[in-house]
This record gives C-alpha cells, structure tokens and sequence, in this order.
C-alpha cells in the first residue's frame, strides 16, 4: 500500500525492510516474533524462552542470557481464507451481483524481527528489539458480491523497544520496555450509487482510505523467578496503544457531483487503539527435556467499531465489530539432543478469536484456531546457532451474517445482506540466526 516516511524505520535497519504487507491472525495480533517460540507454539516465552527473542514477551527474558549478542529472525506466513456459499442482496431483496466466491482472501507475508542484548556482567542488562506486532491483508478484487462491505483491508504496524532487565536477587528479575510504536492503515470499499441516489444514477464508486504514521507510546513490564535451578515462571504486562491516523479518502468510478459531500475526496481521521496483554509462563527441565506452558489474555474488548471522520463534512463510516476479550494457551516441550548440536521442538496451542459471529466482517473474518508446531535449532559453535519452527494452524469454519435493513442510521444501509462461510488455515515457516559477540 502507499505509504509516507517512516521516522522509525532507520532506527529498526534493514531487517525489517523485508516486510511485505501483513499477515491475517487472532484479531490482528501478531505473535510470531520468534523462531524457536514458534517451534513449540510459544510456550514458556514469558518464563524466558530460551533465546533474547524472548524479550517482545517479557523484558525479563533478558537477564535469563549471559553475553552481548544479536539475533535476526523472520517469519513467513501464508494463510488460506475462502468464503464458500457467498450470497448477496439489496435490502429490498434485488440480488447483487459479481464472483460469490472471490477465491483466496488473504495475503501472504514475512514477518521480520530484530534483537539485541548488551551485557556489561553486572547485573544489569540492557536489550533492543523490532518487531511487527499487528499486521492484516485482505483482498477481494472490486466487482465481488461484498463489494459494498470490503474490497481490501490492510494494516501495518513497526515497534521499536529499548528493554532492560535487572536481577534483584533470591531469583528475581524485573525488566522493562518503552514501545514506541507506528500504525498504517488501508480500506477499500464501493459504494452502490444506484441505491444511494434513490435510483437516479447507476454504476458503483469506490472509496480507498489512507492513514498514514499513526503514532503511539507503550510500554512492557514483566518479572521472572527461578524458584530452583529447575523451575521458572514469569508475568509480563503489554499496555494499551492509542494512535490518531490521519489520511485521505480518495472516491473513484462514479462518484456523481450530485451525491455532495457522500463521495467527496476528503482528509479524514480515525482513533486505533491496539489492546493490552497479560501473559504467564512457566518451564521446568527434566534432564534434556524442558517442559513449557503459556497463558495470555488480550483485552479485544476495547475494540467496538471501526469509524472514520471526513472532514469534508459527511457522516462518519461506521463499521460495527463489537470484538471480545481473548486467551491464548500453548503447551511445548524442548529436548538437547545428548552429545550433539541439535535441539528439537513441538507445541500445540487454542488461540480464541475475538469476534462474535454477529458481527464478523469481510475485513476481518477471524474464528478460534488451534495450532500444532516443529522446530530444531543446530549449533554451529559457541558464537553461531541457527533455529526453524513451522506451525500448521486449523481455523474453525466462519459464519458471515450481515443484515442491511434499509433504515436510516443502520450501519449496513447501502451494503447490502452479506451471507456465506469462510474456511481458513495458515501455514507458518520461521527461520532465526543468533550471534554473541
């Protein structure tokens, strides 16, 4: 998608130039910022993981790690979203027409990340990461039967984070981030003039909403206690992040002088704000097995609706989501194949979806999926050690109900009855280098 300058982008370097729009998950949460995480589906990562990628989870993690060093990892996600049985009608009943069903929905991505830790051999340890927490890509073309709910949706999102960790003693570690954190975002959609205009005018517009460089602040937090040489949990804290995107509304096709300020290229404005997140882990070695457990919940709840002002003076567009609150749980463990350079992986995880069947929509048509990973890491010496994991993730089949009532004030007038059944799946192949120094 077009794009502005991004300030923070030269700070985050090259690494993160290989992201290719975004990727469909839980919401549009991201959590795929580790390799060897993603080799047993993230568990244990808030009990410290078992690299300094562990640190977008808990900036804890740092102090679980002796040794200046760097770690490079990316993520290639490719999901799979088609809508089968696709109806479409006007509110009086008039069929729309086009593809029912528009194929693949979804957009595939690489989702790239940046670490490093500095450790003067106090106690003290100061980290840096760059990640792409929230990402999202849909894509439907412009002439299918939902045409007048969503053509394309994407969001894009870059985090910077100074981290550090300080052990306080008896097994304790507190660490701490600033996150600063930037938000783009694209809608499209067309607009059915012959209906909007009492009938007066046919062909459709389109509309292609811009927000460019969404600022925000946040912050993580988080503790670990080793409670034996054996055993460790932790708790992490993300904070909330509000960003003001502002942007353009550009309207093409038939966008008629005599609709007024409906179809008027406009500047407009829309207020995101991406949730906070509390997540628990635990890890306990067993010889060369370590056994790891997660828990987090993400509070989804604050997101209600989807709505953006013009200044051009026309109504705002309302989207309806209505979204929920959400856990994910994962269970993993890790084997140190003896005397050999290998370690092996496995995971399983239920992440919940945060939308209600009510009110699930083109742009993001999310359910609960449950996740089954692999991974390995091979050591190539005392300096070097490469990591892979892959997950196959199971998406439960989407209801898509969404009513156009005709009525004044309804947020579906002009859009259309929309009805249908989305079957997903994602495939995710992450790769990671780590260097000390």
């Amino acid at each position: 998608m077009p794009s502005k300058s991004i300030p923070l982008a030269g700070i985050a370097g090259l690494v993160l130039l290989g992201a290719s729009g975004a990727a469909l998950a839980s919401g549009f949460q991201l959590r795929e910022q580790s390799a060897t995480g993603q080799g047993n589906s993230f568990a244990g990562m808030t009990a410290g993981g078992e690299d300094i990628s562990a640190m977008y989870f808990n900036p804890a993690a740092l102090g679980r790690y002796r040794g200046s060093q760097i770690l490079g990892s990316a993520a290639y996600v490719a999901p799979q979203v088609k809508l089968k049985n696709g109806a479409a009608s006007r509110s009086t009943g008039v069929a729309i027409t086009g593809p029912s069903a528009p194929g693949d929905a979804a957009t595939d991505a690489a989702v790239p990340s940046l670490y490093a830790m500095w450790d003067f051999g106090g106690n003290l340890k100061l980290g840096f990461s760059a990640n792409v927490p929230y990402g999202l890509e849909t894509d439907y073309g412009a002439d299918w039967i939902g045409r007048y709910h969503a053509t394309k949706s994407a969001i894009n999102t870059l985090a910077i984070a100074p981290s550090a960790a300080l052990d306080i003693g008896n097994g304790v570690t507190l660490g701490a981030a600033i996150v600063f954190q930037q938000i783009d975002a694209q809608l499209g959609k067309a607009a059915n003039v012959n209906q909007i205009s009492g009938g007066g005018l046919t062909g459709d517009a389109w509309s292609n909403l811009q927000g460019y460089d969404g600022h925000g602040i946040g912050g993580r937090f988080g503790l670990i206690w080793e409670i034996t040489p054996t055993t460790r949990v932790g708790a992490a804290y993300h904070t909330e992040t509000r960003h003001t995107l502002k942007g353009d509304a550009v309207f093409s096709g038939n966008a008629s002088a005599t609709l007024g300020t409906l179809l008027r290229n406009s500047s407009i404005t829309a207020n995101v704000a991406l949730p906070d997140t509390a997540s628990f882990g635990a890890q306990h070695d067993i010889g060369p097995v370590t056994l790891a457990a997660e828990a987090a919940f993400t509070r989804w709840s604050k997101v209600q609706e989807l709505r953006i002002r013009f200044a051009s003076g026309r109504a705002d567009d309302v989207t309806p989501l209505k979204w929920k609150d959400t856990y994910f749980l994962a269970l993993g463990a890790t084997y140190r194949v003896p005397d050999t350079r290998w370690t092996l992986r496995t995971g399983v995880a239920f992440d919940k979806s945060p939308v209600p069947d009510a009110d699930r929509t083109p742009r993001i048509p999310d359910q609960d999926r449950t996740w089954l990973s692999l991974g390995a890491s091979f050591k190539w010496n005392q300096a070097l050690e490469f990591d892979a994991g892959y997950s196959h993730i199971f998406v439960k089949k989407a209801r898509l109900q969404l009513n156009d009532s005709g009525i004044a004030g309804d947020p579906n007038r002009f859009r259309g009855n929309l009805s249908g059944e989305y079957e997903s799946s994602i495939d995710i192949l992450a790769v990671q280098a780590r260097f000390k120094f």
